[in-house]
């Protein structure tokens, strides 16, 4: 049982199906202009305490967990 596609036919229709879904990126992007906001701004004591309740609700223990060592000539939070 043999298909009637051919390589060109093939190509022609993925080169369309490209062109179409450019369009239409293109064309939803003029329309939905959507307006950024601002993201919070977190110091990373809070994104490390966040991260560790996080753990502990997945139920990963305290022991399992090794603490990273930190950088001793940065001594400023660089989030801030």
């Amino acid at each position: 049982m043999k298909f009637g596609f051919s390589h060109a036919k093939v190509a022609a229709v993925l080169f369309a199906a490209t062109v179409l879904f450019i369009t239409a990126n293109l064309a939803a992007d003029y329309f939905l202009k959507n307006e950024d906001k601002p993201l919070p701004q977190l110091y990373a004591d809070e994104i490390n305490s966040r991260f560790l309740l996080s753990l502990k609700n997945l139920g990963i223990k305290e022991s399992w967990i090794i603490p990273g060592k930190q950088n001793k000539k940065q001594q400023h939070d660089s989030l801030k």
